[in-house]
C-alpha cells in the first residue's frame, strides 16, 4: 500500500535530520531542471504576479530559483513544514521505520513531479495549479500528469493507493490508468451538528494517517478503517467502498 500527499509552501530550511540515512535523487530531476531554467528567467516582479504573492515573498523565491541546486540539500519529508507534515511529525518518527516511510509515501510536487521522502531537494515554491508554459503544455497539471501516472503505475504494481493529497495535487494523477485500487480519504469535523472538512485539521489528519500506515506497515485496505489518529474515527454510514470518511 502506498499513499500520496501534497507538498507544503512552508519550508524548514534549517531542518535537522540523521546524516547516516540512504538518500535518493528525485526521479524527474531532468524535468525539474528544465522548469527551473524557465523560472530563473523571471524577475521578482514577474514571479509576484505569476504566483500571486507579495513582493517580499517573490524576492525570496527569486533567490531560491537562482540558488537552486539539482543535487538538493534536504530530504523532502524534512524540508516541508506545513500542516500535513506537522501531522506526520517526522522529527519523532522512529528511525528504524524510515525505510517503510520511504517505501510507502509519495509526495506530488509542482516542481519535482513526484518525490519519495528521502529524495534530496532544494527549497522552492511552485504550486501545481500554476500555468507555467513549456514546449509540451500550458500548465503544470498537463506537464506532469502523464509522467506522474506512469511512475505511480509502475511503483504500485497493483498495490492499493491511498489518496491523502488535496484536489489540486490529486488531479495531477490519472487514477483510471493506475491499474490499482484507489482509496480516497476525507476527514470531517462535527461543528454544531454539521459535518465540515476543515482545512487545517484535515491536512494534519492526512499526514497523521500517512505516518500510521508506514509505522504499522498497513497493507490491507480494510485495515484503514481502524485509524483513529487525532481523534478521528471511521464513519461507515457516510463512506463508500472507495471513499472512506473519518469524523470527530
Amino acid at each position: 500500500m502506498k499513499t500520496i500527499v501534497s507538498p507544503a509552501k512552508k519550508l524548514n530550511e534549517k531542518a535537522l535530520f540523521p546524516e547516516n540515512l540512504t538518500f535518493t535523487q528525485p526521479v524527474f530531476i531532468k524535468e525539474a531542471r528544465k522548469l527551473v531554467e524557465k523560472l530563473r528567467r523571471m524577475t521578482p516582479q514577474e514571479i509576484a504576479g505569476f504566483m500571486e504573492i507579495s513582493d517580499k515573498m517573490a524576492e525570496q523565491n527569486y533567490q531560491r530559483f537562482q540558488n537552486w541546486n539539482p543535487e538538493g540539500q534536504i530530504p523532502a519529508v524534512f524540508l516541508y513544514n506545513g500542516d500535513t507534515y506537522k501531522g506526520l511529525d517526522i522529527q519523532t518518527f522512529p528511525v528504524d521505520k524510515l525505510g517503510n516511510l520511504q517505501n510507502t509515501l509519495r509526495i506530488i510536487s509542482g516542481l519535482y513531479g513526484i518525490l519519495r521522502p528521502l529524495d534530496l531537494i532544494s527549497p522552492y515554491r511552485l504550486e501545481m495549479k500554476r500555468a507555467l508554459k513549456t514546449n509540451e503544455s500550458n500548465d503544470l497539471h498537463n506537464f506532469w500528469r502523464h509522467r506522474i501516472t506512469n511512475f505511480l503505475r509502475k511503483d504500485l504494481k497493483g498495490e492499493p493507493l491511498v489518496v491523502l493529497a488535496s484536489k489540486e495535487y490529486a488531479s495531477a494523477v490519472d487514477f483510471e490508468h493506475l491499474d490499482a485500487p484507489v482509496y480516497f480519504i476525507d476527514f470531517k469535523d462535527n461543528r454544531n451538528g454539521q459535518l465540515r472538512t476543515l482545512g487545517l485539521f484535515a491536512k494534519r489528519a492526512r499526514g497523521n494517517m500517512a505516518r500510521w500506515i508506514a509505522e504499522n506497515n498497513i497493507k490491507n485496505p480494510e485495515d484503514l478503517k481502524q485509524f483513529n489518529g487525532l481523534g478521528y474515527t471511521y464513519a461507515p454510514k457516510i463512506s463508500t467502498e472507495n471513499k472512506l470518511v473519518f469524523i470527530r
